[in-house]
């Protein structure tokens, strides 16, 4: 799967590196350190010589992990030159670190998410999946993540209110939009396999590709992410807070 990291070169400056597996979309850059907040980044790197940049870095940090080179075995002049084979063991070693944290304190905090979401259910339902989205993103450290589920249209047919589908996508924060034909389809595909429990519909691992369905208060939900890993535990917390929304 491709992904994108970052070393910092100095106080203001940013190498940014993307990874493919195709070539042509492989590329670097360098960067102002203000502009990584709008960069799709899925990792940054230091050296202790620019450890003083961290601090001004660290709300970027639920959006990525922050680590230092050399605890990667990695430098800025080894960044620089590696080939995606060489950097994927760093990367994979600072993402499952990261990851593993955000769902430990996705647990520890878990009834006080679970209270404040299921305040939002029966009066902002927008803002319900827009917090949920962000929950799941950390959960799945996901490059993009849409969610899809159906809401009341404002239109009238026959006297009856009519289900629509909205989507909430996006890489670093959510946005909420209508659904279109392609999100309708999908709902219709997958009707019989919604349930109140999560179920992996298909994980790509090559891709990192996933598409999962639940039901929160027997209202259906297609998750679709892009993930760099699914594992057991993530799995296992995900089901938890769709199990608490559910009680």
């Amino acid at each position: 799967m491709d992904f994108s990291l970052g070393y910092i070169k100095s106080k203001e400056r940013v190498l940014i590196r993307n990874f493919s597996s195709n070539l042509d979309q492989e590329g670097s850059k360098i960067v102002d350190m203000m502009d990584i907040e709008d960069l799709s980044l899925q990792g940054l790197f230091y050296d202790s010589e620019n450890e003083e940049s961290i601090p001004l870095l660290e709300p970027m940090k639920k959006f990525f992990p922050i680590n230092e080179g050399k605890l990667l075995s990695l430098s800025y002049e080894s960044f620089e030159n590696a080939e995606k084979e060489e950097i994927t063991s760093s990367f994979d070693q600072m993402w499952q670190q990261w990851l593993l944290q955000n769902n430990i304190s996705l647990i520890e905090e878990l009834f006080t998410v679970l209270h404040h979401l299921k305040e939002l259910w029966p009066n902002d339902r927008t803002t319900f999946f827009e917090e949920f989205w962000f929950t799941l993103r950390s959960n799945l450290g996901a490059s993009y993540l849409k969610i899809i589920y159906n809401d009341l249209s404002q239109e009238q047919q026959k006297n009856k209110n009519l289900l629509v589908q909205t989507r909430v996508e996006g890489h670093k924060l959510p946005e909420t939009l209508p659904g279109r034909e392609f999100e309708s389809d999908l709902m219709e595909k997958y009707k019989n396999q919604f349930s109140t429990k999560l179920e992996i519909v298909e994980f790509d691992s090559q891709k990192g590709e996933l598409v999962a369905t639940a039901g929160l208060q027997r209202s259906p939900i297609i998750i679709m992410a892009k993930t760099y890993q699914l594992t057991r535990f993530q799995k296992s917390v995900i089901s938890c807070l769709i199990d608490g929304l559910n009680t």
